[in-house]
């Protein structure tokens, strides 16, 4: 007999799509699950001479559910309609973990074919079939809890029973909070300290060893072994009244603290209600309890089994398009508490995984915060769920609110797509130009700091990227005023040395290029500065030019006029030496300091006095960090200046004031033989008012850092390309969409005038003396101005509404002319 489904007699089921809320399609999170996803139910349904099944729940094509409704007298059924090209089993989505005993039968039993009478094709003839069976493994327990109560079978189960309250998740914070700092200590790196940590007693030393458990055999980090102080705030109270309590061992408090806890049914005292699912690897439960004794313990997981068993009757494969159904009948109920629903069902997985694979190339540096936020998961999932408000993956499926879940999908897809790795290997496959070079090839000179290199790299190679567009070549080309750095966190085992500066017509920071090497000698700076050099002549038809080398005059400002830089002294000698080797295309010019020296005669350091100044703010920093008294300080800022009244009886006092420290300071200072003349003016060949107009810092490269920075650390190489790619064109999108506001400005305000002249020559048609005019020639004139002043609006109409269409595109250095009373009317709706 068929019967309508009752609310919550079958369990949480998901469908396509799913929802927070209300919805005519699919089970929501709440426990109760939608009529139209079930055919019907039917009840003493005949399976074979010795089963009769109690119920049998027929579910429509793609359904699944969680919780699979049981009988601990008699066999339920559930008979579930599939897809014959995307065959899944709709065991794999039970939020109940499946194993031993388990089985599967052959096509043919004791010579002959099973046959199901429930799996019949379109004539209703028995297809052939084979049988499974698995068995529920019940779940884990705390052995603090009431064993007893929660062996209690149940049949049927909703997600609203796991729903834990909030005043338990805030005491159970507490006590984990307690208890890591006993057990932890400060968790900053290891550093001596004057006060130890007191030695730890026989509890705490059993609370790590059952730590060094949950580790499964992995080294814990290297921490502070410093003892930790416990204060007060400002206002001489503690944050909370029973953290305190605790580390003060005030028994009578935390007795009070528990106790209400306990009468609300939570705290240590209280019976322990945690549910871990079998497949978990957890071993400990997370809340804490009072033993005997009155310690805390974290008390190791027990398993309750379960009986439930699972037994499939699955249609052969060359009969799923006959018969695309699969029956699972569930036997005797489960003895243990609900699951909960941490298994990603294979349709919902599938989905993610075929999400991934559009992301392209952010795919390759794809985090679970990032896939969550990414347009291209927030447009599926629009279009995915339309009748929710902001859709979460979390609504496919409750799994993917685990970002562990979804780092393992992303790993999966990642091995995939890139089956050589994210890194150099890969990447030679994309990038357009790369250098690779033996070190033993290359020069080495004093000034080179310990190599900077991924310890894997065995290869002992130089390893060069660089990134730059035409338009970027162009800028380059047109700039005067340049800075440089070199950042260590952006890609694993390479760095990143930038070229940017100021855009001084648009007012905003503008990279020119990036270069990603695994080296920070000079050899390797001096082949960046050449191949920049190359890719600027192919980009422009020119190549750059730099004020010292190609100016007529002192006061010829043409070319480069200033760069900017730290302390860093590969970068400046690969600077000086590539244009040391520039000045010797030039055998016929002489220098404008000192006409009587030819430019190819100059050193690299000298030609660093022409043109390099060091950031004051790296100089700044390292005389704050120095160990030496602050009136030594003092006098080690006083020689960032324009001019200074004794500059080298300064250096000699700093020396000797300054003790070993400052003796070192100052012979770093003129060792590096580029850095006093870049924090003086007088002590350099820059001419003055490019001293005083360019920038004294590196600020603005270093807000282009932490700017990408923001967008991820330490990413793979093959991310390199794809952001340099999606850079670009959203450069290029972003200038088409500026031209097209410039191009709406100007047909508004034409359109704008033609709406003026259509109404003087309207006014001026209605105004002629009717003396002098024919009546008819005078409507005639009258009905043209007003023709074409209707044709004027009308055009008008049209280039303002273009304009209104382009408000919030744009780089934003466009604006955007509106008349005044529109302009305020969108400001108010925004």
């Amino acid at each position: 007999m068929l019967l309508p489904p009752k609310l919550g007699e079958i369990g949480t089921c998901y469908g396509s799509p799913l929802a927070r809320h209300n919805s005519a399609q699919f089970i929501i999170s709440l426990g109760y699950f939608n009529l139209l996803s079930i055919l019907g139910i039917e009840e003493n349904v005949f399976l074979n001479w010795k089963t009769t099944l109690a119920k049998l729940f027929t579910y429509r094509n793609g359904m699944a559910i969680e919780y699979p409704a049981t009988h601990a007298e008699r066999p339920i059924g559930h008979l579930f309609k599939l897809n014959p090209d995307n065959w899944i089993n709709p065991c794999t989505s039970f939020a109940y973990s499946q194993g031993e005993p388990k089985g599967r039968s052959r096509a043919t039993e004791r010579g002959k074919q099973i046959f199901c009478p429930l799996l019949v094709d379109a004539n209703g003839d028995k297809v052939p079939c084979r049988v499974s069976h698995s068995t529920c493994q019940g779940c884990k327990v705390c052995p603090y809890a009431d064993c007893e109560a929660l062996r209690n079978p149940h049949e049927a189960a909703t997600r609203e029973a796991l729903q834990v309250p909030a005043q338990r998740v805030l005491f159970a914070k507490t006590l984990t909070l307690y208890r890591s700092y006993c057990a932890h200590g400060c968790l900053g790196p290891s550093s001596p300290s004057e006060f130890l940590a007191a030695s730890l007693d026989d509890t705490e030393s059993a609370w790590l060893a059952r730590l060094q458990e949950m580790r499964r055999g992995h080294n814990c980090k290297v921490t502070c072994d410093g003892r930790l102080i416990f204060d007060h705030d400002t206002a001489g109270q503690a944050f909370t009244e029973y953290l305190e309590a605790l580390f003060d061992n005030d028994l009578e408090v935390i007795a009070k603290f528990e106790t209400a806890a306990l009468a609300n049914g939570y705290g240590p005292l209280a019976t322990c209600t945690y549910v871990a699912n079998h497949v978990s690897n957890r071993v400990t439960c997370p809340y804490e309890h009072r033993t005997v004794d009155g310690s805390l313990d974290l008390a190791k997981l027990v398993s309750l089994p379960c009986d439930t068993s699972f037994q499939c009757f699955e249609p052969l494969e060359e009969y799923r398009a006959a018969c695309p159904q699969m029956l699972v009948v569930c036997r005797n109920a489960h003895s243990h508490p609900i699951p909960l629903p941490i298994k990603t069902p294979p349709a919902i997985r599938r989905e993610v995984f075929d999400l991934l694979s559009t992301i392209e190339q952010d795919l390759a540096d794809i985090t679970p915060r990032r896939f969550l936020r990414h347009p291209v998961t927030r447009a599926y999932l629009n279009d995915r769920l339309p009748t929710i408000q902001n859709p979460c993956l979390a609504d496919l499926h409750i799994s993917l609110a685990n970002r562990d879940h979804i780092k393992t999908y992303i790993s999966q897809v990642q091995r995939n797509c890139f089956p050589f790795g994210t890194g150099w290997k890969d990447m030679a496959q994309y990038i357009r130009y790369t250098a690779e070079t033996p070190l033993n090839g290359l020069p080495v000179y004093d000034e080179d700091d310990p190599d900077h290199s991924d310890p894997s790299d065995t290869a002992m190679m130089l390893r060069i990227i660089i990134c730059m567009s035409p338009e970027s070549s162009r800028r380059l080309a047109a700039a005067q005023y340049l800075q440089s750095d070199i950042a260590f966190k952006r890609v694993s085992g390479f760095l990143e040395f930038k070229i940017g500066g100021l855009d001084r017509n648009a007012n905003m920071a503008v990279p020119y290029c990036r270069v990603f090497l695994n080296r920070q000698s000079a050899a390797a700076h001096t082949l960046v500065f050449k191949e920049i050099e190359r890719i600027v002549l192919m980009d422009t038809g020119m190549s750059l030019k730099w004020r010292h080398l190609h100016a007529s005059s002192l006061d010829d400002h043409t070319g480069i006029l200033q760069w900017a830089g730290d302390q860093h002294a590969g970068q400046a000698k690969g600077l000086g030496l590539h244009l040391q080797s520039l000045a010797e295309k030039l055998p016929g010019k002489f220098d404008l300091h000192e006409p009587c020296r030819p430019l190819a005669s100059l050193t690299e350091y000298e030609h660093l006095l022409q043109i390099f100044r060091l950031c004051q703010v790296h100089v700044e920093r390292n005389i704050d960090a120095s160990s030496v008294p602050e009136t030594v300080k003092r006098k080690m800022r006083s020689l960032i200046c324009m001019t200074h009244p004794d500059f080298e009886g300064t250096l000699r006092t700093i020396a000797n004031e300054g003790g070993k420290k400052g003796a070192d300071w100052v012979q770093d200072k003129i060792r590096c033989k580029f850095a006093l003349p870049g924090i003086c003016w007088e002590k350099s060949f820059i001419p003055k008012i490019i001293w005083q107009v360019a920038d004294s810092t590196t600020n603005t490269l270093e807000t282009l850092h932490a700017d990408v920075n923001l967008e991820g650390k330490f990413c793979s190489l093959c991310s390199l390309l794809g952001g340099v790619k999606k850079v670009l064109a959203r450069q290029k999108n972003l200038a088409c969409k500026d031209d097209r506001i410039t191009t709406a400005n100007k047909r508004l305000k034409s359109t704008h005038d033609g709406v003026l002249e259509a109404n003087k020559q309207l006014l001026a048609a209605r105004n002629q003396p009717q003396g002098q005019v024919h009546e008819e020639r005078y409507c005639q004139q009258v009905a043209r101005a007003e023709k074409r002043k209707v044709a004027a609006e009308a055009t008008y109409t049209k280039a303002l509404a273009s304009s209104t269409g382009a408000k919030g595109t744009g780089t934003g250095r466009v604006a955007l002319l509106l008349p005044s009373d529109v302009a305020d009317g969108m400001h108010r709706r925004s």
